[in-house]
């Protein structure tokens, strides 16, 4: 974990708590012990088991689409494995991650990163504010209406991008191409970069925290890409991104189709930039699929999980399995 006293604003908010600062560092230890104890047979099975899962899963994935059709039972079967593997690799990132970034996204970063400029932040306030998390019902934030019935994006399962095509359970519905193109069109919205801060404890008018999130691939690897995500109430979306191992940062730029619910941002260059999709539903989850579409035209599946603040809840964060729902049709 980073030293909290190098961040002064945390520092101050850690000494108002029951303990200060030393009582946070021991409530901690024992938040991730009992956390880590209470997951210890699916993670040390994942360990030793990921690869032969992930070959299994991976090798009918190539040919999926003629199981859904002639065997549906089998192809369920290797959907909840599927979601599985996915609980158990998010399970692990979680346990790998803890609470060591406590520092990314609290005012002294926003402040340090070189490109936010804004008013002087508001105190006292939680300097993970940008951390929180939201449920569905959320969402009339940004529909100004009573939120819509959630629509899944199972990436990889559900809705893949095979050959030219895409499918959705079995059926094509978009060139590639076609798919692709849908994705940067959301992901180049015009944008403000990056949110405004938290002006009050209730937070600000302008804009949503969505979570902090690590981007990781399905199969295996460290954790070192992680996104800040927030929404303003035209849909569109912000935060900064950051690499722990090249100590590099960026804003985030995208946007939410509202009639698809799918959710694409960036960072960099617009038109050579890599966009990351997920959909609503998924960002109200601790862990999503993803499709990450690469700028010489390959799309692939990855995993978002979604990273516990650091103020530590009163209960252990649950790392849920599938969220429910069917696939939905390209935009």
């Amino acid at each position: 974990m980073s030293d909290v006293r190098s961040n002064p604003h945390l520092d101050q908010y850690l000494n108002r708590l029951p303990g200060g600062i030393k009582g946070w560092e021991n409530s901690r230890v024992g938040y991730w012990n009992n956390w880590h104890a209470s997951r210890g047979n699916m993670i040390n099975d994942y360990w030793s088991n990921h690869t032969s899962r992930w070959n299994s899963i991976s090798g009918f994935r190539r040919d999926h689409w003629n199981w859904i059709r002639q065997r549906t039972n089998e192809w369920n079967g290797w959907q909840a494995s599927v979601w599985g593997y996915r609980l158990a690799r998010a399970a692990c990132v979680i346990d790998a991650t803890r609470d060591f970034y406590c520092n990314l996204y609290t005012p002294d970063w926003w402040y340090g990163c070189g490109w936010w400029h804004r008013p002087a932040y508001v105190r006292p306030i939680d300097p993970w504010w940008w951390w929180r998390p939201y449920v569905w019902n959320s969402w009339s934030y940004v529909y100004s209406e009573p939120a819509p019935i959630p629509v899944t994006y199972d990436y990889g399962t559900d809705i893949v991008v095979e050959g030219d095509q895409v499918y959705v359970a079995g059926e094509p519905v978009a060139s590639a191409a076609d798919y692709r193109a849908q994705a940067v069109e959301i992901g180049n919205a015009e944008t403000t970069v990056p949110p405004a801060p938290a002006e009050t404890e209730g937070g600000a008018e302008e804009w949503m925290p969505l979570g902090v999130w690590a981007l990781t691939q399905e199969s295996e690897g460290d954790a070192v890409m992680f996104y800040q995500l927030s929404v303003e109430k035209g849909g569109g979306i912000s935060g900064a991104y950051t690499n722990v191992l090249s100590g590099s940062s960026d804003p985030v730029s995208g946007s939410v189709d509202k009639t698809s619910q799918r959710v694409v941002w960036h960072t960099g260059d617009a038109a050579t930039a890599t966009m990351v999709e997920t959909n609503l539903n998924g960002l109200t989850c601790d862990h999503c699929p993803a499709f990450v579409h690469f700028p010489s035209g390959v799309t692939q599946t990855w995993l978002l999980v979604r990273v516990p603040s650091p103020n530590l809840p009163a209960a252990p964060v649950p790392v849920d399995a599938k969220g429910g729902g069917a696939a939905a049709p390209s935009k």
